[in-house]
């Protein structure tokens, strides 16, 4: 576990996030493309494999510079689905949907070895999936957890039979991973050997809480096994919270990027701080955010300009006491910021509390000649507004 290198993309790759997520204008110049680094790998030596494999690493922006702790998202055949999964993790979290994410990429070595849950009779699969199992329990986990900064939530991805040893990891080791990611799973795999598993295991999750996202692209042959699969589900998961989607429009093997996208937002449903919760006040605010921290262990630090955008919403509303008690929060949360001050004594003056609206505007004006606020002519004329309507 000694060397590591950055992973540098090139023109393949910035091409490709181009396209998932869109750029205004490409230019083509006659000149060195510049290389933009997407994380690093390391070279892991394995006791458990025996063997040495590669793992890449993507770290959120802004890791270096935090003390934050980040969930972790572990991706099999990460050779083709890393770069897209740390691309649409990144999307994400960047419109709130989702937490910021660090991103593990497993590159295969043997695949069939490593992602069998079974041996087939008659045939040279080794049937490793046990094994490799072990190697996420006793040594990928435990090393990302020492190494960086990681909260308790996990997050898993299979695609086709790595969608097989996701489903085969909840059954099996539910305890390793919060939440799966199963993109067509061939469950037909060893005359349904997984489904079999279901029948007998799938009891044994009433005492986690657990999540499952399962897709299918068009793909027929797969309805059958997935169709059996998802009814044991519907009795037997009683605790389970899980989906099955159908995407008609993608094939095997345009579905992982689909199933990154939807199944992280699935996953995350509750994440982000609705506009209905917004605008019930500061104690469902709150309330919400403890909720996500009990759930996903993550802290949201809710920022000076999100609760001014309550506030002002709340106002707006003509739902005053509302407005009041967040600007006072957000007063208290960032008591070194002027603008807070002034939506404070904005929301104090609309109610008639003349007297404190004239206090908190004259903070606005001491702390924005202090810190030289650009706006602090208009903290000025609110403050000569309100002493003037007193006079």
């Amino acid at each position: 576990m000694k060397k590591q290198k950055r992973i540098l993309s090139g023109w393949i790759i910035s091409i490709s996030l181009m396209v998932l997520f869109g750029c205004p204008k490409l230019y083509f110049a006659q000149h060195q493309i510049d290389y933009i680094s997407l994380g690093k790998t390391i070279e892991f030596t394995s006791e458990v494999l025996n063997e040495k494999r590669d793992i890449l690493i993507y770290t959120p922006a802004g890791y270096e510079e935090s003390n934050r702790k980040y969930p972790t998202l572990y991706v099999t055949d990460g050779a083709e689905n890393f770069f897209i999964a740390t691309a649409i993790a990144n999307f994400l979290s960047r419109s709130r949907q989702i937490p910021q994410m660090i991103v593990v990429g497993i590159p295969n070595v043997n695949r069939n070895r490593d992602l069998s849950p079974s041996i087939i009779n008659g045939t040279s699969n080794p049937g490793g999936g046990d094994v490799f199992l072990d190697f996420f329990e006793d040594e990928l986990i435990p090393y990302l957890d020492k190494t960086y900064r990681t909260n308790n939530y996990r997050v898993f991805f299979g695609h086709s039979l790595g969608g097989v040893f996701a489903n085969y990891t909840l059954l099996t080791k539910p305890d390793l991973f919060n939440a799966f990611i199963a993109a067509s799973p061939y469950l037909m795999y060893d005359n349904g050997y997984l489904i079999k598993e279901a029948e007998s295991k799938l009891d044994n999750l009433s005492n986690y809480d657990r999540q499952l996202f399962i897709t299918l692209g068009n793909e027929p042959a797969y309805h059958e096994s997935l169709n059996k699969f998802t009814s044991l589900l519907t009795e037997k998961a009683t605790t389970l919270r899980w989906d099955y989607q159908i995407f008609n429009d993608e094939d095997h093997g345009s579905i992982p990027i689909i199933s990154l996208l939807k199944g992280l937002e699935f996953i995350y449903s509750d994440f982000q701080l609705s506009i209905e919760t917004a605008t019930q006040g500061l104690e469902a605010i709150l309330d919400h955010y403890s909720q996500v921290k009990s759930k996903y262990d993550y802290t949201v630090n809710i920022s000076e300009a999100t609760f001014n955008i309550i506030g002002y919403t709340l106002l707006q509303n003509k739902e005053f006491d509302k407005a009041i008690e967040v600007f006072e929060y957000n007063v208290k949360l960032y008591p070194n910021s002027a603008n807070v001050y002034d939506s404070l004594a904005e929301a104090l003056e609309k109610t008639g509390r003349t007297k404190e609206a004239t206090e908190n505007y004259e903070t606005a004006v001491k702390i924005g000649k202090k810190i030289n606020d650009p706006n602090l002519t208009i903290f000025e004329r609110n403050l000569a507004r309100v002493q003037e309507e007193a006079e």
